[in-house]
């Protein structure tokens, strides 16, 4: 499974102060530092953004004739419901209860 970090996140990583690096007596590599770090966070900005819906996962819950979705509680009547809705039609939920296949 893909893992996702933000923009945010990636930037304050590199927002280290220079003052804490341990060559301070090294300015040629003290700037270049500097210099890289600063080309991190520029090519960071630039990295497109995009929308990440993570999935929903539930199950169908029975109650009487009708089964409703453990997310958001929407239902639907019938027996054959849960296998043929592999996702709640309302929320999206995937209905694995979280296990994956």
């Amino acid at each position: 499974m893909a893992e996702y970090i933000t923009k945010e996140a990636a930037l304050y990583a590199t927002g280290v102060d220079r003052s804490n690096w341990t060559s301070p007596n090294n300015i040629e590599a003290w700037w270049a530092c500097g210099e890289m770090r600063d080309a991190i966070r520029e090519e960071i900005e630039n990295i497109p953004s995009v929308s990440v819906d993570f999935e929903r996962h539930g199950q169908w819950l029975p109650d009487g004739d009708r089964v409703f979705c453990s997310e958001c509680n929407f239902s639907v009547s019938g027996e054959y419901v849960p296998k043929v809705f592999m996702y709640c039609p309302h929320c999206g939920a995937r209905m694995d209860d979280g296990q994956d296949e």
